[in-house]
């Protein structure tokens, strides 16, 4: 009799908790975040359901900066496919190429995330590429403006002796 009230407390906790995620999730679909949020921030709900609600209502809510920071919090705690593949997408819309290729990386180490990784492989190498080629014209610019103060220190200097 204990062992079934035992069980039957723990399926309504577990009842509970998805029930908090499930009204989080209708109210991201109906656009209200602050309520999508509040559901899940209950005691008992579990910290990867919370995360994944919490997540998916920044997402909707145009948060995504929010959203990536929710999805590394929480991948700090317990690794999740679905949530690194969310990183992965959300680092690659806000142009992060560091933070995609590190989480592409991670997603590509888990057994079961083969598809993923492969669909996100070629918008994450697209996105470094664009990264490391504007990390190089802003060295090339660096050194055109330091040319050209340069000559300009050089032709100062040069009237300069010419006026004397």
């Amino acid at each position: 009799m204990l062992v079934a009230l035992a069980g039957g407390a723990a399926s309504s906790h577990a009842s509970t908790r998805q029930d908090a995620f499930a009204r989080s999730l209708e109210h991201t679909a109906a656009g209200d975040y602050a309520a999508a949020l509040e559901s899940v921030s209950a005691e008992g709900v579990g910290a990867l359901p919370r995360a994944r609600a919490r997540l998916w209502a920044f997402h909707h809510a145009g948060l995504l900066d929010e959203a990536l920071a929710e999805a590394e919090a929480a991948l700090a705690l317990e690794e999740d496919a679905w949530l690194r593949e969310r990183a992965v997408e959300l680092s690659v819309a806000l142009h992060d190429a560091p933070a995609a290729r590190r989480h592409l990386t991670a997603l590509e180490s888990a057994e079961d995330a083969e598809r993923a990784s492969v669909a996100w492989a070629g918008p994450v190498g697209e996105l470094v590429e664009r990264d490391e080629a504007a990390r190089r014209g802003e060295r090339r610019a660096r050194w055109v403006v330091g040319i050209g103060a340069l000559l300009c220190g050089v032709a100062l200097a040069a009237l300069a002796r010419g006026r004397r």
